[in-house]
């Protein structure tokens, strides 16, 4: 058996990620057998670092659930028939014989079906397995995923709730099949989620009543009462407070953070022997910049393309630039008559407008979003973009890659992986080594005691514009909420930004005095 280089326990511990001396650059995950002293092992590809390993173990695990477990005795079995018929497909604990794609991870499958029984049972009245039902549940969404009818971050979601939660919470209930399920089997599940936020819990519920309704109710392994009862994970009650996740950035700690990635993270990345990290450290540098002024969530912008990215030059009027251009023509003798002033920050569309200097805006479009609707971001980020995608050719040039940028490129994406995605996971990373570097430097919001996120840079755009008296509906309809949500999650404006407006008397200005006109006089 080739010598282990690396291991980590992933799923809580229901399965490991995997090096091997002979092939140290490439991951593996394995898992336990049941009442078996062996392992079920699959070739992971497609990813280079432990964190995008530990991402693709979700759906190597998932894809698993849908293959059944041979016993040992038919694989032996098996594996003497194809050895002397050469017919039947042959299993191979390599893992590295075959690929099956799925979402970037790619398994080996085998595809024999297990044999079918005539024999009756009444399965409600028996009961089934529940981490079976579970693991089948799972392979499910999993098969939703692939025929792009559910996105993988909420697949992800489920199987963290399910496969990790809520298995621990049966263990810890002695429920083991699913006819010792009742109407009152999740009452405590609050209770032992005790560590999480209400909303976190409140989630966690709603994908344990879609197993219940979508899986058991259907497959009639649960009574009726179980089914109707409408408050089977109770629900906690989100009050104002819990609403205060993801604060936004006040201007003296997004200065603290953005030096921070600048100066020091990326500066740090330069000397780095694999160019993959100072390639990636300058695309976390724009990530951010881009995020915080255009206030789009981080999945829709990881999936943004280049055609998706459109840059205007709209111009603006520099007075001074414009006052030198006023006295090198009144030197030449030319009369410079009839000019109005207009405001440095107006657009200037007019090329040969006295003083105008280049001001490029950026129109972003998010062709996928949460809500599911199209919309528009006009930014004032067009050098950002620019200076991004000059870096990415150098860096193809210089790393002799065999790679073109196309409007189809993944403008966030792995050029040294063919420009598929980051994991999420490497975002958080980077996001919370900043944090930890500037632990103790940073105020905080004022009405918040959560630490800023990689969210708190979506919140920091929302309430700076409306702190500057963008219209709200202009505002909902740029960030994709409505109006109400923007109220509920993103209003924590402090008061003092605004409290000119408050503060106001109109000196010497006498109250209007309104005749009324009665109708009935």
């Amino acid at each position: 058996m080739p010598k282990l280089l690396e291991k980590h326990k992933v799923l809580g511990g229901r399965a490991e990620i995997i090096k091997y001396e002979e092939s140290p650059d490439t991951w593996y995950y394995r898992e336990k057998l049941p009442e078996e002293k062996a392992y079920r092992t699959r070739k992971i590809s497609n990813v280079e670092t432990q964190l995008e390993a530990e991402d693709a173990a979700i759906l190597v695990y998932a894809k698993l659930r849908s293959e059944p477990v041979i016993p040992r005795e038919e694989r032996i079995k098996r594996d003497e028939l194809y050895e002397i018929e050469q017919s039947s497909p042959h299993l191979s604990s390599n893992a590295a014989n075959h690929d099956d794609g799925i979402g970037g991870a790619y398994l080996l499958s085998d595809r024999s079906k297990p044999e079918r029984s005539n024999k009756f049972i009444n399965r409600k009245r028996r009961g089934t397995d529940i981490d079976k039902a579970i693991d089948e549940h799972l392979a499910r969404l999993s098969e939703r995923v692939e025929a792009n009818e559910l996105k993988e971050s909420t697949f992800k979601e489920h199987m963290q709730t399910l496969a990790v939660h809520l298995k621990r919470y049966f263990v810890q209930e002695g429920i083991t099949k699913t006819s010792q399920i009742t109407f009152d089997t999740f009452t405590a599940y609050p209770l032992y989620r005790k560590g999480c936020s209400k909303l976190t819990k409140n989630k966690e519920a709603r994908h344990i009543k879609g197993f219940v309704d979508n899986y058991l109710a259907k497959k009639k392994l649960v009574d009726v009462d179980v089914v109707s009862n409408k408050k089977l994970v109770p629900l906690s009650k989100i009050k104002q407070e819990d609403l205060d996740a993801n604060p936004a950035i006040n201007d003296e700690d997004w200065n603290l953070i953005n030096s921070w990635i600048r100066n020091t993270y990326l500066k740090q990345g330069e000397s780095h022997p694999r160019p993959s990290v100072h390639y990636w450290r300058y695309l976390f540098w724009h990530f951010t910049l881009i995020m915080k002024n255009c206030g789009a969530r981080p999945v829709e912008l990881l999936n943004l393309r280049w055609k998706d990215i459109e840059i205007e030059d709209v111009g603006r009027i520099s007075q001074s630039k414009r006052q030198e251009e006023i006295e090198e023509l009144e030197a030449e003798g030319i009369d410079v008559v009839g000019f109005d002033e207009e405001e440095s920050n107006a657009w200037a569309i007019n090329e040969s407008a006295l003083g105008r200097e280049q001001r490029l805006i950026a129109h972003i479009f998010i062709r996928a979003s949460k809500t599911g609707r199209q919309r528009e971001i006009p930014t004032n980020l067009g050098k950002a973009f620019i200076r991004f995608k000059e870096f990415q050719e150098k860096y193809i040039e210089k790393n002799q890659l065999d790679l073109t940028l196309t409007p189809h490129t993944l403008i966030f994406g792995n050029p040294n992986n063919f420009y598929s995605k980051y994991s999420y996971h490497t975002f958080t990373t980077s996001w919370h080594k900043c944090m930890t570097a500037l632990d103790g430097l940073l105020n905080g919001h004022k009405f918040s005691e959560r630490p800023y996120t990689i969210y708190s840079m979506r919140s920091t755009f929302i309430e700076n514009g409306l702190i500057n008296k963008m219209d709200i509906f202009l505002l909902s309809r740029v960030c994709g909420h409505s109006v109400d949500m923007l109220q509920r999650h993103y209003e924590r404006i402090d008061v003092k930004e605004r409290a000119e407006e408050i503060t106001k008397i109109n000196y010497g200005e006498k109250k209007k005095q309104i005749k009324k006109i009665d109708l009935f006089d």
